[in-house]
C-alpha cells in the first residue's frame, strides 16, 4: 500500500512559515482489496470485519491524514511527534538526568524539563493527569506556563497539597485531562 505526501504551509504574523509533511494513506485500501478483477462487479462479497471495525479503521486513516510526520524548520525537516509522546520522552529524560540530585535549581533547569515548559499550554492537560496519578515536581513548569500559582504559601513543599491546589485550579479553568 503506497501513501501520498501532502505539504501544508502555515504562516502567522511575523513567525516564519512552518511546513508539515503528512503521509496520506489511501482510504479503502488498494484496488485489489476493493475488487478482484476476476469476479463480476455486481457479485456481493461478505465482509470479514464488523461495521465498528470498519469505522475504527476509517477513523485511524483519517487521523493519520491530519497528523504530520515531519516539520520543516530552517531549511530542513525534523520528525514530528504527538504532544503525549514528546512529553513522555522528555519526562523520562528529565527523571534520568535528575534522579541523583537534591538541588531544586538543577531539577527545573534541566534541559528536558525546560523543553517540557517550551511545549506551552498544550502540555497542561498531560501535567494535570500526571499530578492526579503520580504527583511529581511539575509545579515550576505549571507556574512558568500559566504565570499563576494557586498554591498557598503554607502548603509550599507539601507535594500532595500542591498537586491538589493545581488540580483545583485546572478544574476552575475548565481543563480536561
Amino acid at each position: 500500500m503506497t501513501t501520498a505526501l501532502q505539504t501544508v504551509t502555515t504562516k502567522k504574523g511575523d513567525i516564519p512559515p512552518i511546513t508539515f509533511l503528512r503521509h496520506i494513506p489511501p482510504i479503502g485500501g488498494s484496488a485489489t482489496e476493493r475488487h478482484n478483477a476476476n469476479e463480476p462487479v455486481h457479485k456481493q462479497t461478505q465482509l470479514s470485519a464488523t461495521p465498528s471495525d470498519l469505522v475504527a479503521k476509517a477513523a485511524a486513516q483519517l487521523q493519520a491524514m491530519f497528523e504530520p510526520t515531519q516539520v520543516q524548520v530552517s531549511g530542513g525537516f525534523i520528525p514530528w511527534e504527538p504532544a503525549e509522546h514528546k512529553f513522555r520522552r522528555l519526562a523520562d529524560e528529565w527523571r534520568q538526568g535528575t534522579r541523583y540530585t537534591s538541588s531544586g535549581t538543577e531539577v527545573v533547569t534541566n534541559s528536558a524539563y525546560q523543553r517540557i515548559i517550551g511545549m506551552g499550554r498544550e502540555v497542561l492537560p498531560i501535567l494535570f493527569r500526571e499530578l492526579e496519578t503520580a504527583p511529581d515536581d511539575w509545579f515550576w513548569a505549571l507556574y512558568m506556563i500559566t504565570e499563576e500559582n494557586p498554591v498557598k504559601p503554607e502548603d509550599a513543599g507539601d507535594i500532595e497539597k500542591m498537586a491538589a491546589a493545581w488540580l483545583a485550579w485546572a478544574r476552575d479553568h475548565r481543563y480536561q485531562w
